[in-house]
């Protein structure tokens, strides 16, 4: 087994392999920013073999006015939040997704799997 396919652990946190994916714009949210089969598709594609050991989301914004580019992902809002949190719960099936807000004010998480 080559070096980059075994486990890595980092704290408390082990990572299946040591490949790790980016962050990449795909601009397959819809103009509001929500979750299309599409953007779902674009994840499922990359990590259904298992090879990657991390997936790190792509950018998203956490305020209307903070969006940069037309059909980024939105997490400014409870629909939004609800709806990325229902469909990762239908159909993740490789591994367990996790998203993180920072604010100046506050570090909170949620766990979607």
């Amino acid at each position: 087994m080559s070096r980059r396919r075994m486990p890595l652990q980092i704290k408390g946190l082990t990572l299946p392999s040591r490949l790790i994916m980016a962050p990449m714009a795909s601009a397959k949210a819809t103009e509001e920013g929500l979750v299309t089969d599409a953007l779902i598709g674009f994840y499922r594609e990359r990590t259904e073999d298992g090879a990657l050991g991390l997936v790190v989301l792509e950018h998203a914004y956490i305020l209307p006015r903070g969006q940069a580019k037309a059909r980024q992902l939105s997490i400014a809002g409870e629909e939004a939040v609800d709806q990325i949190d229902r469909r990762e719960k239908g159909k993740q099936k490789h591994g367990r997704a996790e998203y993180h807000s920072v604010t100046s004010q506050t570090v909170s998480s949620s766990h979607l799997a």
